[in-house]
């Protein structure tokens, strides 16, 4: 996420910047395409970026078994005593939570490195 994605964006300011009236103010069209800015998509290279440092974060930052719904557990014994979990539930209010958290930390991450430019 770095900050080569802005730089059309910013060409464009530019050229609104120095160019001839029209119906709609300079600084009109300026705030829409600064609101652009914001609005983009992740190429696949970001998103696994982001997908593996989410695995990490999670791996490091919580206890597991706040993902998994413990009333909900499906287990059987087989034929050599062994215990077989048949099925196990997820707990997605807390995926939800800690993926919030995450998305927050790396969002405010982002601001703090666009912020020092």
């Amino acid at each position: 996420m770095d900050n080569n994605n802005n730089q059309p964006i910013d060409k464009i300011i530019n050229s609104v910047k120095n160019s001839v009236s029209s119906i709609f103010s300079k600084e009109d069209v300026i705030n829409l395409l600064e609101q652009t800015r914001n609005n983009r998509t992740f190429s696949e290279d970001e998103i696994d970026h982001l997908c593996n440092g989410f695995e990490s974060y999670i791996g490091k930052e919580h206890d597991h078994m706040k993902f998994i719904n413990e009333k909900d557990i499906e287990l059987s014994i087989n034929h050599e005593n062994k215990v077989i979990v048949e099925t196990i539930s997820l707990n997605t209010d807390n995926v939800g939570d800690i993926l919030g958290q995450y998305f927050h930390e790396v969002n405010d991450h982002q601001a703090n490195k666009t912020s020092q430019l």
